[in-house]
This record gives structure tokens, C-alpha cells and sequence, in this order.
């Protein structure tokens, strides 16, 4: 009894990829099926190889590998692209004030609604004013600069401008939340 399958698999690519030399004329049966499942799964876990070797060997130049063994993947993940969540007091503490100061009510209002945000929304707003979604890991990163906006007309009905390659927002003096 054959399957309608050969020694050939798919690998992430797209490609396809023979089992064992000749694999596409070779059909898999019964007896077969086990070898078959066997080489799919060794295809299947080894097709990144060197891809990983090239991304341990850019790690290694960075890191020493026996330092960086001594983390779980999500410890690196969080070293390398920074905490999920955007952590408000962290980022209060590394902003900077310029023509408006921390006690001024809009921008009491300002950090009230960053704290309202859902977890999403406050890496949109990272994302708005530094080009990033998440901030980096630790306390000591660039700090954040929120100016005084002063448009001619009505505050509230002009939006906050930010310079993403500054990290700084621009802000009206907003009349309310």
C-alpha cells in the first residue's frame, strides 16, 4: 500500500526539499511512513541552522555566548527590545520640560491619560512620539522632552506634534482632559 506522498517535504521557504536522494520518485507506504515522519521532523528543525549560527555569531560579538546562556529567551527578548509594557513612571522620570513644567495642569492631564491607556495604546504613543514601541530595558535611556505648544486660536483644538528622532512632543496647554 502507497501513500499519495513522496520522500519530499516543504520546507519555510516554500521549497521543496528531498528526504533522501531520489526522493521525489520515492513513495512513501506503510512501512515506510515512520522513516518518512522521522526525516520531515529532522528537515523541519534543521532547515535554520546556519541562520542561527550567523545571528549566535552577531550575538557573540556583542555578548560573550557563555554570559548570554545564562538568560531565558525572554530575558534577552526584554534586554534587546525593551519591557512589553511602557512603564509611566520610568518614562516620568526620564522627561524633560521645555516652556511648560511637571506641575503645570495639562501636563497633570497629559500623564493622567497616558496612565488610563491600555497597554496597546501606550506603545501606539511611543511609537507617535520616538518611532519605537517599547522602551528600552532599564531606567537610563533618552529622555523624553514634552514643549509647550502655542498655537494661535483655541488649544484644544490642535493636536501634540512630535519629533520622533528627538523624542520630543510637542503639547498644547490643554483646557481639560
Amino acid at each position: 500500500m502507497a501513500f499519495d506522498e513522496s520522500f519530499t517535504t516543504t520546507d519555510s521557504s516554500g521549497a521543496t526539499v528531498e528526504l533522501i536522494p531520489g526522493g521525489t520518485e520515492v513513495k512513501v507506504t506503510y512501512e515506510s511512513a515512520l522513516q518518512y515522519a522521522e526525516l520531515i521532523e529532522t528537515a523541519r528543525l534543521n532547515e535554520c541552522t546556519e541562520a542561527y549560527k550567523c545571528m549566535r555569531k552577531g550575538m557573540s560579538a556583542i555578548i560573550p555566548i557563555d554570559l548570554l546562556n545564562l538568560f531565558s529567551w525572554k530575558q534577552v527578548e526584554t534586554l534587546v527590545c525593551g519591557a512589553p509594557d511602557i512603564d509611566i513612571d520610568i518614562l516620568m522620570e526620564n522627561t524633560d520640560y521645555e516652556g511648560c513644567a511637571a506641575g503645570d495642569q495639562h501636563i497633570r492631564f497629559f500623564w493622567e491619560v497616558l496612565r488610563e491607556f491600555s497597554p496597546k495604546e501606550r506603545s501606539l504613543f511611543l511609537k507617535f512620539v520616538w518611532g519605537r514601541s517599547r522602551l528600552p530595558a532599564g531606567k537610563n535611556f533618552r529622555h523624553m522632552k514634552i514643549t509647550r505648544y502655542n498655537p494661535s486660536g483655541n488649544v484644544d483644538n490642535y493636536m501634540p506634534i512630535s519629533h520622533t528622532c528627538f523624542f520630543t512632543i510637542d503639547l498644547p496647554a490643554y483646557t481639560n482632559k
